[in-house]
């Protein structure tokens, strides 16, 4: 069985991976569309660590797509940013949907996580 970490902890480690990608666009001078990858490697890592497989892949699809469309300016002008407009307002609205007041449950879950990982560097 995977060791599950807690929300908090793979927020912040998503958090830290967008921060560190700003520097490295601003430096490149990259800004569009490579943001689009950005802000999807840091929305599926936090998936990922949260052992969502499923949204791991729809986030790759739809944060991939958006950039290569907009990288190699697909000739959809209109059905591309379409499509794949709603699927991030999608991607980012459930994150937003799901992040918001945890249960009970799940809070004492995410402290007991993060105890037992608190614990674990300890030994």
């Amino acid at each position: 069985m995977h060791q599950q970490i807690s929300k908090r902890r793979a927020k912040a480690i998503a958090l830290t991976l967008f921060l560190t990608g700003l520097p490295v666009l601003a430096a490149l001078h990259m800004w569009w569309p490579t943001i689009l990858i950005l802000v999807g490697s840091a929305l599926a890592m936090r998936q990922w660590l949260l052992h969502r497989t499923f949204d791991v892949i729809i986030t790759a699809v739809v944060f991939l797509g958006a950039f290569l469309s907009a990288l190699f300016e697909a000739p959809w002008k209109i059905f591309t940013p379409i499509l794949f407009g709603l699927g991030i307002i999608v991607l980012l609205f459930r994150e937003y949907w799901e992040s918001t007041t945890p249960s009970l449950s799940e809070q004492v879950e995410d402290l007991n996580q993060e105890i037992e990982e608190v614990q674990h560097k300890q030994d």
